[in-house]
């Protein structure tokens, strides 16, 4: 092996060329992060809310329900499969997971272009692996089938017809919905199949997503990409998840993404339920009637980008914490003492970033307690006796004037107890004040004496005239 040395001086341009280079990829490799931030759709920018082509839409923290983001999030509006959400939480209510259910002539009465999941008639599987048939590839069949087998179990009759169950089991969509604060929903069937009677809301279908997902089931299938099964046949089965989110391989990845359920008819457009998890926040996001399939994915990612980077959980205080101190004296005493108040409840929530900073806390006293003297910086604001536990008043927090919460104070202490003096020196003011009462009394009956005596002297005086 041989090699060649270098002159000094060819050394130094060979470091300065290798550093040049350097500089260069560098700049490169700068400049396409710039470019890839600056023009792709996937990455929203923090604390701005996104302009979104669906006709309605909500951004939702699961965990408290808060609604970050809406559009026309109440608008009556088609939902598709992502009804299969619900029909999904009434087997996971309904049904054990190792229950055997058995696939009847209720797939037959699926629409002709439905999506399906290629079950057989008298094929038997248990309740788990229908939720996987249900939820992985859509199958309007699987869901026939739930309905079915929920719907005859709930009522106890074995028997009921195909027809009476459907509707059975519609009855039981829309009672759950309700249950679960469904203001704009009416379900007539378990699969989203287009009828005009079916209908829904961007928020109720993230009423249902968030109930799902409380499910290890539910959370499991929706995340999953492919699942590969074996029919008792022996048909092999691919079942794969539309939701372009959770695809790895796809263009639409979103590696934050936890699910969970796509929709498409030609009265729904595109629709999506989506979740994601970043940095113990998790969001629930629903686009309804996208007017194309790209941008149900776009907008979803948007919508979390837009949740992730201009949300976070704030803890205001907690339950117990100091919240300030006041002064607190006796009415007939120039004793003043500090007394620490403490939040009664405590209080978290998901609150923009930009307002955490401008968060307000005034103070507001019971009027009973309140004093009227004021000495400056040792002005007493409140009167004892306070004991320890006392509710002296409240915290109001605000941002820009709205009020976010408020909290009872409590007394952290008993200060300015009652003593002797303070029952003497209660007691003279009354006697004041009886005095004062009984000399306007001695007065009053002065006046009406003097009153009484100029009136009869007048009624002499005229009588004697006559």
């Amino acid at each position: 092996m041989a090699f060649t040395l270098l002159s000094k001086s060819n050394a130094i341009k060979y470091t300065m060329h290798r550093r040049d280079q350097k500089m260069k990829r560098v700049l490169t490799l700068v400049l396409a992060i710039v470019v890839l931030f600056q023009f792709n759709p996937l990455i929203a920018k923090a604390s701005t809310a996104p302009e979104l082509k669906a006709e309605s839409a909500v951004l939702m923290e699961a965990k408290s329900g808060k609604v970050l983001y809406e559009k026309e999030l109440h608008k009556q509006i088609y939902p598709a499969s992502t009804t299969k959400i619900l029909t999904a939480i009434l087997v996971l209510e309904n049904l054990d997971l190792d229950d055997t259910v058995t696939v009847g002539d209720e797939i037959k009465h699926i629409g002709l272009d439905s999506s399906a999941s290629g079950l057989k008639i008298g094929e038997t599987m248990s309740a788990r692996d229908l939720m996987w048939a249900l939820l992985l590839p859509s199958g309007n069949d699987a869901a026939y089938t739930a309905a079915v087998t929920v719907a005859r179990k709930k009522s106890g009759d074995a028997s009921m017809g195909i027809q009476e169950s459907l509707s059975y089991f519609a009855d039981m969509m829309n009672k759950k919905a309700a249950e679960l604060g469904a203001k704009d929903t009416h379900f007539v069937n378990p699969d989203g199949y287009h009828d005009e009677n079916h209908y829904t809301s961007a928020y109720d279908i993230a009423l249902f997503s968030r109930e799902a997902m409380k499910y290890d089931l539910f959370n499991e299938i929706v995340k999953t990409r492919v699942l590969e099964t074996t029919a008792p046949d022996g048909e092999h089965r691919l079942w794969v998840n539309r939701n372009e989110l959770v695809n790895q391989y796809g263009k639409y990845y979103y590696q934050f993404a936890t699910g969970i359920k796509t929709g498409h008819t030609s009265y729904s457009g595109f629709c999506l339920a989506a979740s994601a998890s970043k940095s113990g926040m998790d969001l629930i996001a629903v686009v309804m009637k996208e007017p194309d399939e790209e941008s149900r994915w776009l907008d979803t990612t948007a919508l979390f980008e837009y949740g992730f980077n201009s949300f976070k959980e704030h803890t205001l205080f907690e339950k117990g914490q100091i919240l300030g101190s006041v002064n607190v004296g006796k009415k007939y005493r120039k004793q003043v003492v500090s007394l620490d108040v403490s939040a009664e409840t405590g209080y978290s929530d998901i609150l923009l970033t930009d307002d955490i900073s401008k968060i307000e806390m005034t103070m507001q006293w019971d009027p009973e307690l309140l004093a009227d003297t004021k000495n400056g910086e040792d002005e007493v604001k409140l009167l004892g006796p306070i004991t320890q536990g006392q509710v002296v008043g409240k915290a109001i927090f605000t941002v820009d004037g709205k009020t976010i919460t408020e909290t009872n104070l409590i007394s952290n202490a008993t200060v300015m107890e009652k003593d002797i003096f303070d029952t003497f020196l209660a007691a003279m003011e009354q006697v004041y004040k009886v005095r004062y009462i009984l000399v306007a009394i001695v007065a009053a009956i002065l006046i009406l004496v003097i009153v009484n005596k100029i009136s009869s002297k007048k009624a002499k005086s005229k009588s004697s005239r006559w």
